[in-house]
Parts: C-alpha cells; sequence; structure tokens
C-alpha cells in the first residue's frame, strides 16, 4: 500500500486541477481520493478504479451535460470513478 501513496497524490492533484478548470467550486469540495483497484483492458494498458471523496451529495455537476466531463477525466487519466459523500467519518457512495 505504501507504493500507491504516491500515485494518490498525483491522482488527486490532477483531478483536483482538471475540475479547477471546469469550476473552482468543483475543486474546492474534492476531499480525497482512494484507490480501490488496478485492472487490465484488453489492450493490455491498466487503468485504476478511483473512490472520489466528497463533501457534497451531488455528483451531477461532477459528471457533467451527457457525462461529458466524467468520460473525458476517466479517458484522460485511465481511471473509472466512483464518487462518495463524506457524510461524517463514513464515507457513503453516491
Amino acid at each position: 500500500m505504501q507504493e500507491l501513496l504516491p500515485l494518490k497524490q498525483k491522482l488527486l492533484t490532477q483531478i483536483k486541477s482538471y475540475y479547477s478548470k471546469v469550476n473552482s467550486t468543483l475543486e474546492r469540495q474534492i476531499v480525497g481520493l482512494e484507490v480501490a483497484d488496478k485492472f487490465f483492458g484488453a489492450n493490455k494498458e491498466s487503468f485504476y478504479r478511483i473512490d472520489l471523496l466528497l463533501k457534497t451529495n451531488d455528483k451531477r455537476p461532477y459528471l457533467g451535460p451527457g457525462y461529458s466531463v466524467i468520460k473525458q477525466l476517466e479517458a484522460q487519466f485511465h481511471v473509472k470513478v466512483d464518487f462518495w459523500y463524506m457524510q461524517g467519518k463514513q464515507p457513503v457512495r453516491i
């Protein structure tokens, strides 16, 4: 798990930067990120499934109209994203 720490920090920084270009409010609502799993696609390219932790229970702005924002993010960073609302200390999947 120690080897995932630099990856988590890098992805978190990149994803916050990505969302800040969409809307600065979105970037400020991101609490953290967890790497849930690593997969290999048919073309042997790896991608990560990540949990994006938010201060809000509304993921719609993070998806974008017609899922355009999330599709571009997932393609750019080779990730699949699940969204979680940080409700107290227990995250709740949204």
